[in-house]
């Protein structure tokens, strides 16, 4: 045990003491700083509102002034570090010892063995231990009051600042919650509850940027309920992120779909009582509610409920309410914009048309077709904003679903193997609707129509060059056949009838399509046409009609027979009597136009 116990023990006594005076010195420095601080920050953020960038600012500026102010008044006290032999350096000072302590103290090191006589060490140390012992009190000339002076105005402070927090804990609450960038608001005579949007409570103090989002076009109604002092009207400002400012909708009477706050145990104002003066019953005009006569110039206290409504919301806008004193920060209502649906038709026209018909790519959002009967359509449904949950077309009030493309939920592809689309026979109307993302429809199905173009039926034309033969003769006959997409047969209808009445029937090929092969659209040939064969006599009538049969692949082909040809059996002296006849016929027409040439038999 050292010898210099009790000098030891009170040195230590007046170190914590030092420190203790040296850190009250400090923590009441901070504590007058920080209530300074922070009710000029308080009284700067009540009086102007501040929005979040300002508070931002603020709270850089706070932060800045407490690092200062810790700098200036508490790291000057937290900077002094006292050891013992400092402590003792102190107490010889203010006591006017001369230097027997801390010589005393070096000399019970261990290094002081070396330093010189251990006679005269020991005698300095039993010396200051006896002193020590007997009229040494290191506390004496210690004192208290600096302490006691800071930490005085720091306490009162501090527990002004706690009694007003528990006076009004809705202000405190609100500031600290503000100062941290919250979205608080001071506590106000009118008190806005809830706000609710076509029905959906909406949270504007989250801090959250978007709070609801509305389809494109659709109609807003805005329900506010308050409590505490009630005026007689509101406001909700939206402002157009990309338009300016939409609408400014106010809550007041004057407003048909509008609501004043209804409030219990008020009394009914004079001007609503339904009685007159004179005994008899106020009428009031149609249309008009109780509500609307509440006088609105006093300000009442209750619940209210407050409602407007705005038409259509286009574009995504900033929404700020205003009732009496109090206020909601801005935030916005995001549109959710439509699906933008393109239709994509591919026309399939049949087998034989192949490479004959029009384009068959049809550019995309044109929803009138015309094809020929056989012809399919490969339809799809593309989504050029969004992707899509589900796509329906609808055919004679059958629904079909189409199928999305798979890793691509904005394409859908029209697959049922049984649907109207695959082979087209008939004339049809087809209506599109689609489910995005969102859960979002079209306000209007697409709708489109699919329309028959006709295939012409073949056109055919043959000629003789005379109307009368002779019973073995071979007369040539010349013909022509056309069609849009090729001809596969020619066929000569022959009816024979004779002199007695008789008659005869017979059908000729002279031309037919040949297997795998290409047809003609376009045919002009002459055949041979050997009467000797039909046995024919004088007297005798041929009518001969030729009949074109176009080509529709696996459909059934359609034809067409050319105007009767009539041929008359005669004999030579027919032959000679019929070019007679065609000699004077054209004798007749040359005279005629000889005649009009001289004017002969004009008449003045």
């Amino acid at each position: 045990m050292t010898q210099l116990a009790v000098l030891h023990s009170g040195l230590g006594r007046l170190r914590t003491a030092r420190a203790a005076v040296r850190w009250g010195m400090a923590g009441s420095a901070l504590v007058i700083a920080v209530l300074v601080v922070l009710a000029i920050a308080f009284v700067i953020d009540w009086q102007l509102q501040l929005d979040r960038l300002q508070r931002l600012v603020q709270l850089v500026i706070v932060l800045a002034a407490l690092g200062w102010a810790c700098y200036r008044w508490c790291l000057p006290w937290l900077r002094q570090q006292e050891t013992e032999l400092d402590v003792a350096l102190a107490v010889e000072q203010r006591q006017h010892i001369e230097s027997d302590l801390v010589a005393a103290l070096q000399f019970e090191s261990a290094d002081a063995a070396a330093w010189g006589s251990p006679q005269l060490e020991q005698a300095v140390i039993r010396y200051v231990d006896d002193f020590s012992r007997s009229s040494l009190n290191v506390f004496e000339g210690f004192d208290w009051g600096t302490l006691r002076r800071r930490a005085l105005p720091a306490t009162v402070m501090l527990l002004s600042a706690l009694a007003l927090t528990l006076l009004y804990p809705g202000y405190a609450s609100a500031f600290f919650n503000r100062l941290l960038l919250g979205s608080a608001h001071y506590p106000s005579a009118t008190r806005i509850d809830q706000v609710l949007i076509n029905g959906q409570p909406v949270d504007l103090l989250s801090g959250e940027p978007v709070v609801f989002r509305s389809p494109h076009g659709r109609p807003l109604v805005f329900e506010v309920h308050s409590s505490g002092v009630l005026p007689a009207s509101g406001q909700v400002e939206l402002e157009g992120l990309r338009q300016g400012v939409l609408v400014s909708l106010p809550f007041s009477a004057a407003q048909s779909n509008q609501r004043l706050p209804r409030f219990a145990g008020d009394p009914v104002p004079p001007a609503e009582d339904s009685t007159a003066g004179d005994g008899s019953s106020a009428e009031k005009p149609a249309g008009q509610t109780d509500t609307a006569t509440t006088d609105t110039t006093h300000p009442r206290r209750g619940k209210g409920q407050y409602t407007a409504r705005l038409p259509q919301l286009v574009d995504s806008a900033r929404l700020q309410i205003t009732l009496g004193d109090a206020w909601t920060d801005p935030r916005t209502i995001e549109v959710i914009p439509l699906p933008v649906v393109l239709p994509e038709v591919t026309i399939l026209p049949p087998s034989y048309a192949t490479g004959m018909a029009e384009e068959n790519d049809v550019p995309p959002g044109l929803l009138q077709h015309s094809v020929l009967e056989g012809s399919g359509i490969q339809l799809a449904v593309r989504c050029a904003n969004k992707e899509l949950a589900s796509a329906v077309v609808t055919v004679d009030g059958k629904s079909i679903p189409l199928v999305a493309e798979p890793g691509n939920r904005s394409l859908w592809n029209l697959t049922d193997a049984e649907s109207p689309f695959r082979r087209i026979t008939a004339p049809f109307e087809y209506r599109i609707q689609v489910t995005d993302a969102d859960g979002l429809q079209l306000p209007r199905p697409v709708r489109g129509q699919v329309r028959l173009r006709i295939d012409r039926e073949p056109r055919v034309a043959a000629a003789f060059s005379s109307t009368r033969y002779l019973p073995t003769a071979v007369p040539r006959l010349s013909w022509g056949a056309g069609d849009d997409f090729g001809i596969s047969a020619v066929r000569l209808h022959v009816q024979v009838v004779r002199a007695d009445g008789r008659e005869d029937e017979r059908v000729e090929t002279v031309y037919e399509k040949a297997p795998a092969t290409q047809p003609a659209r376009r045919l002009r040939d002459s055949y041979d046409f050997d009467l000797g064969n039909l046995q024919l006599a004088r007297g005798d009538e041929l009518k001969v009609a030729v009949e074109a049969v176009d080509w529709r692949g696996d459909l059934p082909p359609k034809s067409t027979l050319s105007e009767p040809l009539i041929l008359q059996i005669t004999d030579r002296e027919g032959i000679l009597a019929s070019l007679l006849e065609s000699d004077e016929r054209t004798a007749r027409q040359l005279d005629a136009i000889i005649e009009r040439q001289l004017g002969i038999g004009e008449t003045r």
